[in-house]
């Protein structure tokens, strides 16, 4: 029997009947972004252990994420959780910012985003990130 809205607003405790949660495919060998069963895929950022700090206020701690090349990857968290400071941090648009540090280590296709001599200009035109607002380097 499905809950109508007023019953729901009366009873805040019973949630509505939901559809089951659809299977997602693996991808087809050959297919863009697929790859042949058994085979691994090197991923395109991944951070080890990565903490950060603005000062002494500890923004991440200890994130350890492989994002594959070629998928879709949603960071998704409340405000203020250090989505926007760890995406930041992959392409080092928190070095502007006087007073923090970073310990691990975030690596794009292998290589340290934080490699002594890395040029952050051709980096950061690699990543080509999306902002909320307006950002230039």
């Amino acid at each position: 029997m499905r809950k109508t809205m007023a019953t729901m607003d009366a009873q805040p405790h019973l949630s509505p009947t939901r559809p089951p949660v659809p299977e997602v495919a693996a991808p087809r060998a050959g297919a863009p972004g697929g790859q042949a069963a058994g085979q691994t895929q090197a991923p395109a950022v991944e951070a080890s252990k990565f903490s950060f700090w603005y000062g002494a206020v500890q923004a991440l701690h200890d994130i350890d994420l492989s994002i594959p090349e070629r998928r879709v990857t949603a960071l998704i968290g409340p405000s203020g959780c250090g989505k926007s400071t760890f995406l930041r941090s992959i392409n080092r648009m928190n070095d502007l910012i006087p007073g923090v540090r970073h310990t691990g280590d975030v690596c794009l296709h292998g290589r340290s985003v934080y490699e002594r001599g890395e040029d952050v200009v051709h980096l950061r035109k690699r990543l080509k990130q999306l902002y909320e607002e307006i950002t230039q380097y």
